[in-house]
């Protein structure tokens, strides 16, 4: 994450922790090395193709230890998008979950788009990120999903969702009230001309 003050950016450490045996144990050990700026708030990314077994234990672990996790960019994720009612099920359960920008400006297509604007419609949305990979591709720039948030669901959301929540995160401080969360409709996907044969 990264805040500014004036025209000076602060770089402040953290990662996308990834779900395996050896970094849970690792976890376990020394959390604040992989938290957000050695906060209780910790980034997880789900593998591609499978969630892993047990992992409402581990979440449950996580949890215990005295740490939130961030579930990053599930609209992204191929898992999250075959079974939608993952994401409720963990934010119900305290998790939170971050929603790249630009997913929800249709950066990264139509299915992705309505996943997050189906999420946010149902408050499992709680932070937009850039996941910025360079100044060319994936920008590190907000501006165009903090005006699409205020014009959809008003001005005090974006704030909530692009300010006040990452500057809980990054403070280690308690999350401002969020709203419950709700079971989401599951978002249609365009079926084409084969999918009787394929089943998609």
């Amino acid at each position: 994450m990264q805040t500014a003050v004036g025209e000076s950016p602060k770089l402040l450490l953290g990662c996308d922790f990834h779900l395996s045996y050896d970094n849970i144990q690792k976890l376990s050990a020394t959390p604040k090395d992989f938290t957000i700026n050695q906060s209780s708030y910790l980034l997880v990314e789900f593998p591609d193709q499978f969630v892993p077994e047990q992992l409402d234990r581990v979440f449950y672990e996580v949890q215990v230890a005295g740490l939130t996790p961030i579930i990053t960019h599930p609209e992204r994720n191929p898992v999250f998008a075959r079974k939608t009612g993952l994401l409720y099920h963990w934010v119900s359960n305290g998790c939170l979950s971050q929603v790249t920008a630009q997913s929800y400006t249709g950066g990264f297509g139509e299915h992705p788009q309505r996943l997050a604007e189906a999420w946010l419609d149902s408050n499992l949305v709680h932070f937009f990120a850039t996941d910025a990979h360079s100044t060319k591709f994936r920008r590190p720039v907000l501006s165009e999903c903090y005006r699409k948030v205020a014009e959809s669901k008003g001005e005090s959301t974006a704030e909530r969702l692009l300010k006040k929540n990452p500057e809980a995160v990054i403070n280690d401080k308690p999350m401002p009230y969020q709203p419950p969360p709700l079971r989401p409709n599951r978002p249609e996907r365009t079926r084409h001309w084969f999918s009787f044969l394929t089943g998609r």
